[in-house]
């Protein structure tokens, strides 16, 4: 699939290159040249070669990959957590186990 749409690009250089303008006809050969380059060398023969010489380790996901903890943007916990020692009691004053608030007027 990439391949086909890498031949149509060429092909759409190749008509440019039969501009009678000096600049778009060599732009054109430069670009349909180095998008063939581009299509049969290096991602036809130096890439799969390149995962097979890495093996299992090209697969393996880096650290920027990682996903965040769940609930917290970037990994980090919030600021008002971050406040406090990772093991203290995150419940708040006036807020019920299950999380409704209980305002001024509340009665039991």
């Amino acid at each position: 699939m990439v391949v086909a749409a890498g031949l149509i690009m060429a092909a759409v250089f190749v008509a440019f290159a039969a501009s009678p303008e000096p600049a778009v006809r060599m732009t054109a050969a430069a670009l349909a040249a180095a998008l063939l380059v581009d299509l049969f060398v290096v991602r036809l023969l130096v890439l799969p070669a390149l995962l097979t010489l890495l093996g299992s380790r090209a697969w393996r996901g880096g650290s920027m990959g990682a996903r965040p903890a769940a609930g917290h943007a970037g990994g980090r916990r919030p600021a008002a957590e971050r406040s406090r020692p990772a093991g203290a009691a995150t419940r708040r004053a006036g807020v019920s186990p299950r999380g409704r608030g209980r305002g001024p007027g509340h009665r039991r």
